[in-house]
């Protein structure tokens, strides 16, 4: 099973590395990162949203005063509850994503990559 995947990674690298002209191969590095980055930021993104609807409900029991709270916190953990599906959805879709085009050995075409990009933003 390792070997299979270094197989895959290997081919796949030389893939990136034919298709780029010259001058380009030596932005290879910065590509590399970029493959290895993707994931990581999108962790980040989704605890950093789900993080924010908990931190709100903390700042609302605090400024808010003690007889308000209660129907402060009915109203937004439903709200904190849907963005939180929303983001990990998103999140699951660009993961998605980004594995199958990692994993695949075929040509990428341009319009796959302009949608990929355009729906990591």
């Amino acid at each position: 099973m390792l070997g299979a995947r270094r197989v895959v990674s290997r081919s796949r690298f030389q893939g990136l590395l034919q298709a780029l002209p010259s001058a380009l191969r030596a932005l290879a590095p910065i590509n590399v990162i970029e493959e290895i980055t993707k994931p990581i930021t999108l962790t980040f993104r989704l605890f950093g949203n789900l993080f924010s609807g908990g931190l709100m409900v903390a700042v609302m029991t605090t400024l808010l005063p003690i007889y308000v709270v209660p129907f402060g916190e009915i109203i937004w953990k439903p709200f904190d509850l849907f963005i939180g599906a929303i983001q990990a959805y998103i999140f699951m879709l660009l993961t998605i994503l980004y594995f199958t085009f990692a994993t695949s050995n075929e040509d990428h075409n341009d319009a796959a990559h302009e949608v990929l990009h355009e729906a990591s933003h």
